[in-house]
């Protein structure tokens, strides 16, 4: 068997590229500034609710989707509606959430690790160290 030398340039940097649907409001601007580079492909939900309905019509075309959602005191249930939805569903359960807090809340840090959100962060968010997770948990 012969190797041969693979140009990198050739092959398609999508498949490598973090896949992330998001939710946010107060952190909009900063996530966008932050993931706008060609290594992402970033996809907003408007509110929780299309959020929700995305997240229900997942295919296996989408596992490799990662979730960024902005949580807040005033939609704490729903959030966690929804996060209880994909970790209870087969085809769902080991997609990577992130939370980003705008309040540091040791409780709901808690309830939410404890259903399997991969991460928390809290305001004010490193949205730099934010990617590097996301790089690590998608392709490690």
């Amino acid at each position: 068997m012969q190797f041969q030398n693979i140009n990198h340039s050739t092959y398609s940097t999508e498949s490598s590229a973090l896949n992330i649907l998001y939710y946010a409001d107060l952190f909009k601007s900063e996530l966008l500034s932050d993931f706008k580079s060609g290594s992402c492909i970033i996809k907003e939900s408007a509110n929780l609710k299309g959020l929700s309905d995305e997240t229900q019509s997942f295919s296996i075309n989408d596992l490799n989707t990662n979730i960024l959602i902005e949580i807040n005191p005033e939609n704490i249930s729903e959030v966690f509606q929804i996060i209880e939805s994909l970790k209870n569903h087969w085809l769902t359960r080991n997609i990577i959430i992130i939370l980003l807090l705008t309040e540091n809340n040791p409780s709901i840090i808690k309830r939410a690790l404890k259903l399997g959100v991969s991460d928390c962060y809290v305001s004010p968010i490193p949205f730099n160290d934010v990617k590097e997770r996301l790089r690590f948990l998608s392709f490690y």
